[in-house]
């Protein structure tokens, strides 16, 4: 980065250049999003200390030749399924090196993730982060916290569509899931939470399916969130630079982006939270201008 730009590698022949908030999402997601999140929210681990069922220790094992603790953590996600997350940490550093996702809605090995060759107090010259300068590269540029939000206009599962044209004026808060992702269905009732405490406010609250493998409307009825579903999100989301699930989004009535964030842990819903009063405060001031 160069204090203004981040970079982006996207397979083999797609560089993104993006500001350095919205570079760093794109750069969580692509590395170790699995495991990221743990290290920089307020409080790491907020699903297995405030959702655990059962938490044990399973056989040590050794990764990358590091000694390392098993601990295996059961837990309830939404609609009364279970899952159990096994986390694989060094004893040297306590650090992670794996860990493993195992729901009812994912494959039967589950999401795995795992770290090798892990260095860390390492510093970081500023070469390090210096772009590619393939000229053929493609350049994608994604929207940053302060910039116009594109037009964009998605299906209803139902029929019909929505668009940023006819959300003019108004709030707008974009939730991106899927029914896969097992952070999804784990902060759900939180996020519906929070979309309750904001259904007598002038707020649009939409959940954006992106990369779907299941019936997500079926899922949808059967958990019955407060605000309704938009579909083929993957593009919106791609130009907000919200490339994983879960990702929330804030659109002031202006157009002008005024939140995101991968992840949806609870403290990161506050400042969600906050986004939103900050438009409806612009929402406010232009409403009395204009009289």
């Amino acid at each position: 980065t160069d204090g203004e730009q981040a970079w982006s590698r996207e397979g083999d022949s797609v560089l993104e250049t993006a500001p350095v908030g919205a570079g760093a999402n794109r750069l969580s997601a692509r590395a170790v999003y699995g495991y990221l999140p743990e290290f920089v929210e307020r409080e790491p681990l907020w699903r297995e200390r405030s959702l655990a069922t059962e938490v044990g220790l399973l056989e040590s094992t050794t990764v990358d030749g590091e000694p390392c603790d098993v601990v295996r953590v059961a837990i309830e996600l939404d609609r009364g399924e279970t899952s159990e997350i096994v986390w694989t940490i060094a004893r040297t550093d306590r650090l992670p090196r794996r860990g493993r996702w195992v729901a009812e809605f994912t494959a039967p090995e589950g999401m795995v993730f795992t770290l090798t060759d892990l260095r860390t107090g390492l510093e970081l010259p500023r070469s390090f982060f210096a772009p590619p300068t393939e000229p053929d590269a493609e350049r994608v540029a994604t929207v940053g916290v302060g910039d116009v939000v594109p037009a964009w206009t998605l299906p209803r599962p139902g029929g019909g569509s929505v668009s940023s044209e006819e959300l003019s004026g108004q709030v707008v808060v974009l939730d991106f899931w899927n029914t896969w992702c097992p952070t999804c269905r784990s902060i759900a009732p939180a996020t519906h939470e929070l979309a309750r405490r904001l259904e007598e406010r002038a707020v649009r609250f939409f959940g954006v399916n992106i990369f779907e493998t299941g019936d997500p409307v079926a899922y949808w009825e059967e958990t019955a969130p407060p605000y309704p579903m938009l579909l083929e999100g993957e593009e919106l989301g791609r130009r907000l630079d919200l490339p994983w699930q879960p990702g929330i989004a804030v659109v002031g009535p202006d157009g002008i982006l005024l939140h995101k964030q991968l992840g949806a842990s609870p403290d990161r819903l506050e400042r969600v939270l906050e986004a939103v009063e900050k438009g409806l405060s612009q929402r406010s001031g232009a409403n009395t201008a204009s009289r």
